[in-house]
C-alpha cells in the first residue's frame, strides 16, 4: 500500500465532525475513523434556541430500526421533553427513568399505524439519554428539547387528525406551545421537503438530506392560529404541549 503524508489537523477535523454527529467525547485513531462514521446515526443535529424560551434539542431518525437512542446536553433539573414517532409500536419502550406521557395514533393509516409520542425526565446530570424500542423494525424519529427547571409542562389531551392534505390549521393557544407532528409518508426523492409554518417562531426537524416526519413547532407568541404546510400531500397527526415559568 502506497503511503502518503496527512496534514494532522484534517485528521483533527474529521475527529471533531464525528464527536459533533454523536455526541461523544472520544478519541479515534485513523483506523478507527471508517468505522466510527460507519455507526453514526442516519441523521443527527443539535441546535439551541434562546431568548423568550431558551432551550437546546437534538434530532434523531433511523430508517428501519427498532431501537433509537439520542442524547443531549442540559442542566441539572432541566425538563426533558422527547417527542418521537414510532411505527405499528402500540406501547414503545422507553430506557429507565424516563416516563411516557402521551401517545396519538394516526387512526386511518392501517398499514403503518404511526403514532406521535410524549416522554419527559427530570434532568440527573448533564446528559440525558434516551433510547424508545418499538416492537417492529421501522423508521423512528426522536426529538429531544431540554428545558429549563423553571417552566411547567402540561401535555394536552388535544389532538388534531387530518388526511391527506398539504396545508393544516390549528386553534391558537393561551400559552407558550409547543407542537408535535408527525407524517407516515413523505415524498421518496431528495432533496426532501420541509415542514413550514406560519405564526410560530421555531421549527425543529431534519434537514432536506432525509425525510423530515418529526416535527416540533415552539410557538412563543400564541395570539394567531399556526398553519403548518408541506409540499407533498400527506396524512398528518399532531399534538402539543403547553410550557408555563414557575
Amino acid at each position: 500500500m502506497a503511503k502518503a503524508i496527512i496534514d494532522e489537523q484534517n485528521l483533527t477535523d474529521i475527529a471533531d465532525a464525528i464527536r459533533a454527529k454523536n455526541g461523544s467525547a472520544d478519541t479515534y485513531t485513523p483506523s478507527e475513523m471508517a468505522t466510527a462514521i460507519t455507526d453514526l446515526p442516519n441523521s443527527i443535529f443539535n441546535g439551541s434556541i434562546y431568548g423568550t424560551l431558551p432551550i437546546n434539542y437534538r434530532v434523531a431518525e433511523a430508517t428501519n430500526s427498532t431501537t433509537l437512542t439520542a442524547s443531549i446536553e442540559c442542566n441539572i433539573g432541566d425538563v426533558i421533553v422527547c417527542c418521537f414517532a414510532t411505527r405499528n409500536c402500540p406501547t414503545p419502550t422507553l430506557s429507565n427513568g424516563w416516563t411516557l406521557e402521551a401517545v396519538s395514533e394516526i387512526n386511518n393509516a392501517d398499514t403503518y399505524k404511526q403514532r406521535l409520542n410524549w416522554a419527559r425526565k427530570t434532568a440527573e446530570s448533564t446528559e440525558e439519554t434516551i433510547t424508545v424500542t418499538q416492537t417492529n423494525a421501522g423508521r423512528l424519529y426522536i426529538n429531544l428539547i431540554a428545558l429549563p427547571s423553571t417552566v411547567n409542562i402540561a401535555f394536552n389531551e388535544f389532538t388534531y387528525f387530518s388526511t391527506a392534505r398539504t396545508s393544516f390549521s390549528l386553534p391558537k393557544t393561551n400559552d407558550i406551545c409547543i407542537w408535535g407532528a408527525t407524517a407516515p409518508l413523505w415524498q421518496t426523492t431528495s432533496p426532501y421537503p420541509l415542514w413550514e409554518a406560519s405564526n410560530i417562531q421555531y421549527l425543529i426537524q431534519l434537514d432536506s438530506s432525509t425525510q423530515p416526519r418529526l416535527l416540533n413547532g415552539i410557538d412563543i407568541t400564541p395570539d394567531d392560529n399556526v398553519v403548518f404546510s408541506v409540499v407533498s400531500s400527506t396524512t398528518a397527526i399532531f399534538s402539543s404541549i403547553t410550557v408555563t415559568s414557575i
